[in-house]
C-alpha cells in the first residue's frame, strides 16, 4: 500500500487557494528564499495527517489561512483531506474534511466542512496505508500500556525537519521524547514486516488458550489440598 502527496493546499479566509503540485513517484526538490514558508510543509501536512497539535508557527501562515489540505493518490482512487486552522490560542482543530473518489479535484473553500473528526481521520489513514488491526504485548514487569501500530506511528520514519538532520543521537522524527521513541520501538517490527499479520492473528488466538488455560488451572484443587485429603 502506498499513499503519496499530489499536492499541498492552502485555503485562506477570502476563499482563495494556494497549491503546491508535487510529482507522484519522484523525488521532489522545493526550493525559495529563506522565510518564505518552505519549513512549514512538513507541519502543515502532518496536521493534515490527524497531529493533535498544529505545529505551523504563529505568524503570517497561521493569520491568511482558513484551512490546510493535502490531496492524496492511494493505491486506488484519490482523496482529499482538509483541517481547519485552529483558531488564536488553540493547539489544533476537530473540524475535518475527506473526501475520496476515482480521482478528486481541489474542491472550492465553500464545500470545506467537517465530515469526520481526528480519531477518524487516523483510523482511514491506518487503513489506506494496509495497517492491519495489531497489538504489542509490553514484556511481563513493564506496566506502560499494549501498543497498536497505526499511521501515526508510520509516518515518523517518513518525516525529519531541518533541526532534526543535525542530531547526532536521533534517527527518527519525534524520537527526542522518550514516549515516542518507546512506542515506536515497540511497534517498529510490526512496521517493518518482521510481525506479519498472520503472526499478529496466532498471537492473538495463543493468547486467548494462555488465558482460558489459566482460567481452567485456578478451578484446580492444588498441592496441599491433596495433601489434606490424605
Amino acid at each position: 500500500m502506498s499513499i503519496q502527496i499530489l499536492n499541498i493546499v492552502l485555503y485562506g479566509h477570502d476563499g482563495q487557494q494556494r497549491a503546491l503540485a508535487l510529482k507522484p513517484g519522484s523525488v521532489n526538490v522545493i526550493t525559495g528564499a529563506s522565510k518564505t514558508g518552505k519549513s512549514a510543509l512538513i507541519d502543515i501536512v502532518d496536521y493534515c495527517f490527524g497531529s493533535n497539535e498544529c505545529r505551523v508557527p504563529e505568524g503570517i501562515i497561521r493569520k491568511a489561512v482558513d484551512w490546510f489540505a493535502v490531496r492524496l493518490q492511494l493505491n486506488s482512487g484519490q482523496v482529499v483531506i482538509a483541517r481547519r486552522c485552529p483558531p488564536p490560542g488553540s493547539a489544533s482543530s476537530e473540524e475535518c474534511f475527506v473526501e475520496v473518489a476515482n480521482t478528486v479535484a481541489l474542491p472550492q473553500a465553500s464545500a470545506l466542512h467537517q465530515t469526520t473528526n481526528t480519531e477518524g481521520l487516523e483510523n482511514l489513514l491506518t487503513g489506506w496505508c494496509g495497517i492491519a488491526d495489531n497489538i504489542h504485548e509490553t514484556p511481563p514487569g513493564q506496566r506502560r500500556a499494549p501498543a497498536s501500530a497505526n499511521f501515526r506511528h508510520a509516518l515518523l520514519l517518513c518525516f525529519q525537519p531541518q533541526d532534526e538532520i543535525i542530531r547526532r543521537n536521533q534517527l527518527f522524527h519525534r524520537c527526542s521524547d522518550n514516549f515516542v521513541a518507546q512506542a515506536l520501538k515497540d511497534v517498529l517490527p510490526y512496521l517493518l514486516g518482521a510481525v506479519t499479520d498472520d503472526f499478529v492473528k496466532k498471537r492473538r488466538s495463543f493468547g486467548g488458550f494462555g488465558k482460558s488455560s489459566r482460567t481452567a488451572n485456578a478451578g484446580l484443587p492444588n498441592s496441599q489440598h491433596f495433601a489434606a485429603m490424605a
